[in-house]
């Protein structure tokens, strides 16, 4: 599955599944495994999980990490979903939130934003 078809799963199922109130930007996923941002959610979902996308326990923080192939955190989830930095940022980024818990509208429509961005082959938002 390519990069844009990840973004666009992303944006059709992960994100409109997601309870609301298990939404927390700040962190890739707690470790009891209920709050997490949207990365945190997309390495939940089996089909990612089977692609490599995935949490794991690192040094037992209260918090799981986001890992893909050699990669980790920001780094897993751009190589993931084939994005640059500041398109990370832009859709995942804490502080590009008013409120570490958005609407869920809104994180769609920065996914969205990434994907016509992608499809006019330009790299930034």
């Amino acid at each position: 599955m390519t990069g844009l078809r990840r973004l666009r799963e992303l944006a059709e199922i992960v994100v409109p599944a997601i309870n609301p109130e298990k939404l927390d930007m700040r962190v890739y996923m707690y470790t009891c495994g209920t709050v997490g941002c949207i990365a945190g959610h997309a390495a939940c979902y089996p089909p990612f999980v089977e692609e490599g996308l995935h949490l794991e326990d690192i040094n037992n923080w209260e918090y799981k990490a986001i890992c893909f192939e050699t990669e980790t955190g920001a780094s897993a989830v751009e190589e993931f979903f084939g994005i640059s930095t500041d398109q990370f940022d832009y859709m995942f980024g804490s502080d590009s939130y008013p409120s570490p818990r958005p609407p869920l509208e809104e994180v769609i429509g920065r996914i969205k934003d990434v994907i016509k961005s992608k499809r006019e082959g330009e790299s930034n938002v």
